[in-house]
């Protein structure tokens, strides 16, 4: 018994922090949360369960390989302010218990909070994103012609709209669930208006980048799961945009003033590989400070990029060869639905990566949403051996049906 209450604490504490990135600002209390609450349970968790196949995954390794590559490039990193070196330091720590933790959540098929995160972040992400709207166009009295700013984690327009884009795949795989008494028809209508809630949001923050992302992953997830409602889904998109983009002058004022935006990022790529040509193999190190052809840009607003300027050739290659081993494990294992919706989530990192992000570890940030939290679960729901569950099925599906 002082099992399965041990292993709830560690539950909880995980799905608390996940949802509560939704709601909590400043970033510091939130972050305080994981410190406090996860970061122990996490590690407490971990050294029991040293020994559970999500533990010794290869895939795990290379996560932690990767996390402590980037930490390591402080050793020879350049214009590193002392404070900066000190918070990434703590950024690989902070980091790698974030996946070890969400490796023993999510493998954990015994897990009853497994099943209420997936259900219940697109249901956060709406709450956060009534209170976006509320906070930005009524507190603030901001213009509907200018580009919206979340709430707490989604607060940066394109990061946030990225965080976003990642729920609403989890509206989508909840969307499709079989109905029944885990999934009633009242849930399913919640989880479709989270998924429409998260598109007004990415239009209404201009990201284009995110919506890509979105798209994309929608589409591929129906694809895969109902072809022609694939097609019928566009056709009646493609109708209702384009009514609406003729229909009305400010959001058609709004949307291509946002699509044809100054597309800074190639500068700012080019001022990285400017960079990069000096220091190719090592990087500059994630605590580096440096500015891409603007003062106030101070990282290479991309994924891939700051794998490259930070971690050199040596973290680009690491990355890629994490999100190849993921996407490689999904189409192995992963089966029918779940191949449908773990595709489709890796697709949010990889799209909207291109786009935005910097460094590759950081302190409890949007990253852990947009970048984290989908490749753990790839990894954890393809976990082969002995899972992490302490809680045997019938009393976790006892427990689902009692939520």
């Amino acid at each position: 018994m002082s099992g399965i209450a041990d292993m709830n604490y560690f539950q909880i504490s995980f799905f608390i922090f996940v949802i509560l990135g939704f709601f909590v600002t400043p970033s510091p209390v939130w972050a305080m949360i994981f410190y406090l609450g996860a970061a122990p349970l996490t590690a407490r968790e971990a050294w029991r369960k040293r020994d559970f196949a999500c533990l010794r995954d290869p895939l795990a390794g290379l996560f932690l390989v990767t996390i402590l590559w980037f930490g390591l490039t402080l050793l020879w990193g350049v214009n590193q302010p002392a404070p900066r070196i000190g918070q990434y330091a703590a950024a690989t720590v902070t980091n790698a218990l974030f996946v070890i933790g969400g490796l023993l959540f999510f493998s954990d098929t015994g897990n009853p909070w497994r099943e209420r995160l997936f259900r219940f972040l697109p249901i956060a992400a709406t709450v956060n994103i009534v209170i976006s709207a509320l906070h930005y166009y009524v507190f603030l009295a901001q213009s509907f012609d200018t580009r919206l700013t979340g709430w707490a984690e989604t607060r940066h327009q394109i990061l946030g709209s990225d965080i976003i884009a990642v729920t609403a795949v989890f509206a989508l795989r909840n969307l499709f669930e079989p109905q029944g008494p885990g999934n009633p028809r009242r849930e399913r209508v919640l989880q479709g208006l989270s998924l429409f809630a998260a598109l007004i949001f990415i239009v209404l923050t201009g990201s284009r980048g995110s919506f890509v992302a979105l798209a994309w992953a929608a589409g591929l997830f129906l694809w895969l799961v109902r072809p022609r409602l694939m097609f019928l889904v566009f056709l009646c998109l493609t109708v209702l945009a384009g009514g609406l983009f003729f229909a009305s002058e400010p959001l058609r004022h709004f949307i291509m003033e946002n699509v044809l935006r100054d597309p800074m990022r190639l500068r700012i790529w080019a001022a990285t590989l400017d960079y990069v040509a000096e220091r190719p193999l090592l990087g500059y190190g994630v605590a580096t400070v440096a500015t891409f052809t603007e003062d106030w840009i101070t990282f290479p607003h991309s994924m891939y990029f700051s794998a490259l300027f930070y971690g050199g050739c040596v973290g680009l290659a690491l990355v890629a060869m994490l999100f190849s081993a993921v996407v490689w494990r999904i189409l192995k294992r992963a089966e029918n639905r779940d191949r449908a919706f773990l595709l489709a989530l890796i697709s949010i990192p990889l799209i909207a990566g291109i786009t935005d992000t910097g460094q590759f570890i950081k302190n409890p940030s949007p990253q852990w949403y947009i970048v984290w939290l989908p490749i753990i679960i790839a990894t954890a729901m393809t976990v082969k051996g002995k899972a992490a569950a302490d809680i045997p099925r019938a009393e976790s599906a006892s427990l689902r049906h009692s939520l």
